[in-house]
């Protein structure tokens, strides 16, 4: 629009400049016309070239902000399905793993025991009695005792094992790179270990 109202203003400035240049100087009106005829196109070239480059300008403006969406949005995605295989893959009380994860890992150690030896255990823990604790205290404080016990067990876990929750009140431990039957014994001694000290769940002991 800028660029069409200048030409249009140029433009019908030529008639007059011609007349007033003819007049004052005493010159040939074809010479006048020449002169203003190549001022006018180049004039429109110079304005021809202010709007490319206006324009390229804008798109790339246009073109980064389209990057750093897209980016963003891929980020997002990204995001979405790394939370979505930690839900798949892990306990939503807890965060510990859930029995598809743990069934992963002991297949996984099985394969290992097979091609290398050595030897695994796999250790059950159950709650005495937490249905008492439901029933007389109520739910919100079995979950939060349920969370307590998986983070103390979780402070004595190897990075070598899995502790997984499979369900309930019951807790699965994955043990391996074991050496004897006595290994596993200490390891389940730990876990025992850790859990003798009375829990303080809302001022419940």
């Amino acid at each position: 629009d800028r660029l069409r109202m200048s030409i249009l203003l140029f433009s019908g400035c030529i008639a007059p400049t011609i007349l007033v240049v003819t007049t004052v100087f005493d010159v040939s009106v074809r010479v006048v016309a020449l002169g203003i005829i190549s001022v006018l196109v180049w004039a429109i070239i110079m304005l021809r070239l202010n709007w490319l480059v206006e324009r390229m300008r804008t798109q790339s403006f246009r073109l980064v902000e389209n990057f750093q969406e897209l980016e963003a949005s891929y980020q997002r995605r990204e995001e979405l399905e790394a939370n979505l295989r930690h839900q798949a893959l892990h306990d939503p009380l807890t965060g510990l793993a859930n029995r598809a994860l743990f069934e992963d890992r002991l297949l996984q150690a099985h394969e290992r025991l097979v091609r290398s030896g050595g030897m695994g255990a796999v250790l059950l823990l159950d709650l005495d009695d937490f249905k008492g604790v439901n029933d007389t205290f109520g739910h919100l404080i079995g979950d939060q005792l349920l969370v307590g016990i998986a983070h103390r067990l979780e402070t004595v876990t190897r990075s070598t094992d899995t502790l997984c929750r499979l369900g309930g009140d019951e807790f699965l431990y994955l043990a391996e790179g074991l050496k004897s039957a006595g290994e596993a014994e200490d390891v389940a001694k730990r876990l025992l270990k850790v859990l003798a000290e009375p829990f303080t769940v809302e001022s419940v002991r």
